[in-house]
């Protein structure tokens, strides 16, 4: 500091007369509150809070609405699904029951082609031929459209294929209840040692010896289907063994008979097959 009679430097400040100097615990005057936020409050009108508390109101009441109008709709959404439901399984049920009945119907109605009455039309005897006779029946109550064919063969055992005769077309019409007659016979003329040495009735399962087969097929249309008869027999020597003295009396010689080859060479089913008639 410079001492007192001694000139100050230039630029210096004086300070006031009054100034009085400060203490560490004086704030200074004027800028001392600078750094304080003064604190605000807004006063709202009271129309504006009740108006924002029933718009507030207003909003929950119309959110409840919507879920549960939602939950209505998806009630009614399941309760319509069920109907519905309920309405397809019901039509289905019908259409089943109507289609079982057109059915039952169509078995009733359809025309139904057999054979019958199978039998030797004389006795067997060597060096002549073995002739077969048999009807072929409409049972059914309509017309039939069909075609037939047979087979003649010599065999041990009946081979595996199952198309061991013709298919016949169908060029003919057979009315109810109006039998036809067929025959077949074997063109290859037996020896005594054949008729011999034939197939005993008394023996269960396959055939094992050599023997005559008859085989024959009618294929028949009705009421707008195709159907399928087989017939498949083997001539064996009779035996006095029970269930092979079922013949008629008529069956031309009562030395022989005929066994049935397996199920499924005999019998008639429908063909996977739709006809125009």
């Amino acid at each position: 500091m410079p001492k007192s009679g001694q000139p100050k430097p230039e630029g210096a400040q004086q300070r006031p007369a009054d100034a009085q100097p400060t203490t560490k615990d004086e704030k200074p005057e004027g800028d001392g509150n600078a750094g304080v936020v003064p604190e605000i409050r807004v006063q709202l009108p009271e129309n504006f809070l009740a108006g924002y508390k029933a718009a507030n109101e207003d909003q929950t009441a119309h959110n409840s609405k919507t879920r549960l109008a939602s939950w209505l709709t998806f009630g009614a959404v399941l309760i319509y699904t069920a109907i519905t439901a309920c309405q397809w399984q019901a039509t289905r049920d019908a259409v089943i029951a109507t289609q079982q009945a057109n059915e039952l119907t169509r078995q009733s109605v359809r025309a139904r082609i057999i054979f019958q009455n199978m039998h030797l039309t004389k006795p067997v005897r060597a060096g002549e031929a073995i002739r077969v006779a048999f009807n072929l029946k409409n049972i059914g109550r309509s017309e039939a459209f069909y075609g037939v064919s047979v087979g003649v063969h010599r065999w041990i055992a009946l081979p595996e294929d199952p198309n061991l005769i013709a298919t016949p077309v169908p060029d003919k019409v057979m009315e109810p209840d109006a039998p036809m007659d067929a025959a077949i016979f074997d063109d290859v003329l037996p020896t005594q040692g054949y008729l011999d040495d034939l197939p005993r009735a008394e023996v269960y399962g396959p055939p094992t010896h050599l023997t005559t087969y008859f085989l024959g097929r009618v294929i028949y249309e009705s009421l707008g289907r195709s159907y399928e008869n087989d017939f498949c027999v083997y001539l064996v020597r009779r035996s006095t063994n029970p269930f092979a003295t079922d013949l008629p009396e008529d069956f031309g010689d009562p030395n022989y008979m005929f066994m049935k080859c397996s199920a499924e060479r005999n019998g008639q089913h429908e063909i996977q097959q739709k006809t125009g008639r």
